[in-house]
C-alpha cells in the first residue's frame, strides 16, 4: 500500500504493535524470503523485488481495508515528512485520495495542488496535468471557485507545453472571467499579462482587450503589461503587425513615463518576437538589441530571453554567425543560471543549428546529447539529429529519429516539421519520402490568418516538392512568394534550415528561367560563403552545377566541373555521403 520503495522510519509508525526488534525480524524474513530487498544507496530503504509482489498482496485486502490502510500512511507520511511535504506531494495527494471516504476531500486538493505545482517546475507535465485534473474531478463541473482558478493557469501552462492549446486557452479565459465577475481586477489582469507563447495569445486577443479596459488607472505597469502582451497577439496574426506596433509603442511610452525599464525592456523584446514572426529580420534584431542594452539596469529574465532567442533568429536568417554564437552562449548561460530547462533547450537547440550550418557536426551531436537529456521528446534535437543522419548517409539512424518525431505527432496535434522531411527527400533523392506530408500536421497549411513565418511553411513544403517532381506550374506558383525573402536563411522550425536563394534557385530552373537561377545561386554562394554555412553552400555548389550544365550543355562545362569539386572537397571534408555520391555521378556524366 505505501508503493513499491519503503523506508523503516515510516514501517514503524504504521507498524506501532510491534516493537522495533520486532518489526526488524519481519523485514529479515521478507528479506530471506525475496520477497523485499535492501536498496544499497539507502540504509533503512527497502523495495519489494518485483512490483507483482506488491499488487498481489495489496488485491488480498478487501477495499474497507485498503482505504484504511492508505488513511494510516497518509497521516503517518504527513508527520513523518512535515519538514518537506513537497518533495512528497505526489504520494500524500495519492494516498488521501484513495482514503477520500475517511478523510474527505480537504487534504486531497491541497496535496494535489502542491504535487501539480511541482510537477510543473520538473517540467513533467502531464503528471502535472494528472495532479490537477484530480483536483477538478472533486469539484462541480459546471462551477468554478477559489481554488479551481488558482490551478488554471498552471493547468495553461501544461496544456500549451503539450501543444494542447485550445485546452490551455480555455483554462486561461475560465480563470479570467472568474476574477472578473468576482471584481478582483489584479488578478484576472495577472491572468492574461503573462501569456507568452504565439498559441496562446491568438486564442486570447478578445480577453486581452477587455483586460486592457479593465486595467486600474492609476497602475501603469499593469496597463502597460496587458498592451505588450495585446500587442503581441496582434502581431501572432497576418494582417495585424501595424496595431500590434501601435499597442507595443503604447507600452514603452508608458513605460518610458513612469521610468520602468523592466516594462520597456519587455515591449522591446516582444516588438522584436512580433518582427520576427513577420520574417523582418532587420527589424527584430534592431528591436531585441535594444531591449538586451537595457539588461544590465533591470532584472527582466524572461524578457532577455525572448530577447536573445529573437536576436538568435533573426542574425542566423540574417546570416551573421558569430554574432548568433556569442548570443546563444549568453542565452544558455542565463538558463542555466535560472535553472529553466525551457530556455535551456531553446539556447541549446540555437547552438546545435548554428553547429549544423557551419559543418560541425561533432558538437551537434554533443549538444543534441544534452538536449535530449533534458527533454527525450525535444523535438528541435530530434529533427537536428534526424537532419544529421541522413546528411551522413546513416538512413537507418535518420529513419530512427523520424519516426520518434512522428511517434510525437498524436500527442503534439501533428507532426510539426514537414519541412526536414521536405529537405531529406532531397538529400535521399526519393519521391517516394514526400508520402510522409500526408500525416497530420501541426503547422499551418495555408490559412492566411497566420503570421508569414508559419504560414510560409506551407509555401516552403510545396516549393520542395514543385523541385523534387520537376512540377513547373506549381514552382511558379511558389517562386513569387518567396522571392521576398532573398539574401536569408529560412530558420526554424524545429530544427531545419536552408538558403532561401538556394530554393529561388531550384524553383526558378524547375520553371525554366535558367538566367534568374544563376541569379539565386550566385547570391545563395554569396549569402553561404560570407555567413561560413558551408553544408548548405555544398548542397547550393552541387545544384547550381545542375543548372549549369542544363544551360551550358555539352559545351562549356568549367564553371559546373569547378563547382562540382568545390562541392565534393566540402562534402567529403564533412563526410556527407548522400552528397559525395550526387556530385560523383555527376562527373561521371562530364567524363562521358
Amino acid at each position: 500500500m505505501v508503493g513499491r520503495e519503503f523506508d523503516l522510519p515510516l514501517m514503524a509508525m504504521l507498524a506501532d504493535d510491534l516493537t522495533d526488534d520486532m518489526l526488524l525480524d519481519v523485514l529479515e524474513e521478507g528479506l530471506d524470503a525475496r520477497v523485499i530487498e535492501e536498496l544499497p544507496a539507502a540504509v533503512g530503504r527497502y523495495q519489494f523485488t518485483h512490483a507483482l509482489i506488491q499488487e498481489t498482496l495489496s488485491d488480498e485486502l478487501s477495499l474497507p481495508r485498503r482505504v484504511r490502510l492508505h488513511a494510516r500512511i497518509a497521516n503517518a507520511l504527513e508527520e513523518l515528512r512535515s519538514h518537506e511535504l513537497d518533495a512528497h506531494a505526489a504520494a500524500l495527494a495519492h494516498h488521501y485520495a484513495q482514503a477520500e471516504t475517511v478523510h474527505g476531500v480537504e487534504k486531497l486538493v491541497r496535496y494535489s495542488i502542491m504535487a501539480g505545482d511541482k510537477a510543473l517546475s520538473n517540467y513533467a507535465y502531464e503528471e502535472a496535468l494528472s495532479h490537477f485534473q484530480r483536483v477538478l474531478a472533486t469539484k462541480d463541473e459546471l462551477m468554478i471557485d477559489e481554488e479551481v482558478a488558482s490551478i488554471l493557469p498552471s493547468m495553461a501552462r501544461a496544456h500549451a507545453a503539450l501543444s494542447q492549446d485550445s485546452e490551455a486557452v480555455s483554462s486561461i479565459i475560465r480563470a479570467f472571467e472568474y476574477y472578473e465577475e468576482i471584481g478582483d481586477v489584479a488578478r484576472a489582469v495577472a491572468v492574461v499579462e503573462n501569456a507568452h507563447s504565439v498559441w496562446l495569445v491568438r486564442g486570447l486577443s478578445g480577453v486581452l482587450s477587455r483586460a486592457v479596459l479593465l486595467a486600474p488607472p492609476d497602475h501603469p505597469q499593469s496597463t502597460g503589461r496587458l498592451l505588450s502582451t495585446y500587442g503581441f497577439s496582434l502581431g501572432a496574426t497576418a494582417n495585424e503587425l501595424e496595431p500590434a506596433q501601435e499597442m507595443l509603442q503604447k507600452a514603452i511610452d508608458l513605460a518610458r513615463q513612469d521610468d520602468d525599464t523592466a516594462l520597456e525592456m519587455r515591449a522591446l523584446a516582444i516588438w522584436g518576437h512580433v518582427c520576427g514572426l513577420h520574417l523582418r529580420w532587420g527589424e527584430s534584431r534592431d528591436r531585441c538589441l535594444q531591449a538586451l542594452e537595457l539588461a544590465d539596469q533591470v532584472d527582466e529574465s524572461n524578457a532577455e530571453l525572448r530577447a536573445l532567442r529573437w536576436t538568435v533568429n533573426s542574425l542566423s536568417a540574417l546570416g551573421q554567425p558569430d554574432d548568433t554564437l556569442v548570443h546563444s552562449e549568453t542565452s544558455l548561460g542565463l538558463s542555466e543560471r535560472l535553472r529553466d530547462n525551457y530556455w535551456r533547450l531553446q539556447s541549446l537547440n540555437g547552438i546545435a543549428r548554428l553547429s549544423y550550418a557551419k559543418g560541425d557536426f561533432e558538437q551537434v551531436r554533443k549538444v543534441t546529447e544534452r538536449v535530449l537529456t533534458l527533454d527525450p521528446q525535444d523535438q528541435a534535437g530530434l529533427a537536428v539529429l534526424m537532419m544529421l543522419e541522413y546528411e551522413t548517409g546513416n538512413f537507418s539512424a535518420g529513419e530512427h529519429y523520424l519516426n520518434r518525431l512522428l511517434g510525437l505527432a498524436p500527442r503534439l496535434d501533428g507532426f510539426s516539421n514537414p519541412v526536414g522531411i521536405a529537405l531529406i527527400a532531397r538529400i535521399v533523392g526519393e519521391v517516394e519520402f514526400l508520402q510522409h506530408f500526408d500525416g497530420p500536421s501541426r503547422t499551418p497549411t495555408g490559412t492566411s490568418d497566420f503570421p508569414p513565418a508559419f504560414e510560409l511553411v506551407a509555401v516552403y513544403i510545396r516549393a520542395w516538392r514543385a523541385v523534387q517532381l520537376g512540377d513547373a506550374e506549381m514552382a511558379q506558383q511558389t517562386y513569387a512568394t518567396l522571392a521576398r525573402q532573398s539574401g536569408t536563411m529560412m530558420v526554424g522550425p524545429v530544427g531545419t534550415a536552408f538558403s532561401i536563394d538556394r530554393l529561388l534557385g531550384l524553383l526558378a530552373f524547375t520553371i525554366g528561367n535558367l538566367k534568374e537561377s544563376q541569379t539565386h545561386f550566385d547570391e545563395a554562394l554569396e549569402f553561404c560563403r560570407n555567413a561560413g554555412y558551408v553544408v548548405e553552400l555544398a548542397w547550393a555548389l552541387c545544384d547550381y552545377a545542375d543548372m549549369r550544365l542544363e544551360r551550358d550543355g555539352d559545351g562549356n562545362t568549367t564553371k559546373a566541373t569547378n563547382l562540382l569539386d568545390e562541392s565534393l572537397q566540402i562534402s567529403s571534408d564533412l563526410g556527407m555521403r548522400p552528397l559525395m555520391e550526387r556530385v560523383l555521378s555527376r562527373r561521371e556524366i562530364l567524363k562521358a
